[in-house]
Order: C-alpha cells, then structure tokens, then sequence
C-alpha cells in the first residue's frame, strides 16, 4: 500500500522523503475551486523541481484539464489527478478519451517519464 503526503513546495517534498512517504501530491498546480481552503498555485515550477530532483511519483492536482494536461506530462508527472473535469462532464467516458489522447500524443522525448 502507497501513503501520499500532499505538498506545496521544495522543501515540504524533502520532508515527505524524509518520513517515508510512498508518493507526493503536488499542488494545487492551476487555480482550482474544488475546495474551499485550498491555497494558491503552486505553479510548474514546483511540478518540474519534483519530478527532476525527488525520486517519488508525483501526483499533479488541482486546477489541471484537457487543455492544460500536456502542460503536465511535459513537466514529467506520473500522475495527474483531475476531479471536475472528469465528474463534471455529461460524457464521462468520452472525456476520458480525449484526455488520454493528449497524454498519449505528447512528442518523443518530450518527458523521460510517462504519465
């Protein structure tokens, strides 16, 4: 079983290395309104420091969407959670699809990991 900790910088990141953590969530990384106390973007930055300098998968949340998603993966997240954009759609099925087809269609060597 894998224990995530939610993170919002570098050094919150090293911490969750340092106790064990099985993974990091990292964000918000786009303004996001699906909770009420969420604190402001973390922002790229964060995401790309994660994936290059933490051997952990990062999970990216909040704000992310079909048409910031590739943002993500190029940035090198393994993971992106998305909760609106996916619960939010009359077609969930098809959203799904359409999201995978960005992933999938970033270019070669755009991302040393996958998503």
């Amino acid at each position: 079983m894998l224990i995530g900790l939610s993170t919002h910088s570098p050094g919150q990141a090293r911490e969750a290395v340092r106790v064990g953590a099985g993974y990091i969530g990292a964000g918000p990384i786009f303004k996001t309104n699906t909770k009420a106390d969420v604190c402001d973007p973390v922002g790229l930055e964060y995401l790309e420091y994660g994936t290059r300098h933490i051997h952990l998968p990062f999970v990216a949340i909040g704000g992310i969407k079909v048409h910031n998603v590739a943002e993500i993966v190029a940035r090198g997240a393994t993971c992106a959670a998305m909760v609106t954009e996916i619960v939010g759609s009359v077609h969930i099925e098809k959203k799904i699809m359409e999201i995978r087809k960005v992933i999938n269609s970033r270019p070669p060597g755009s991302s040393q990991r996958s998503a």
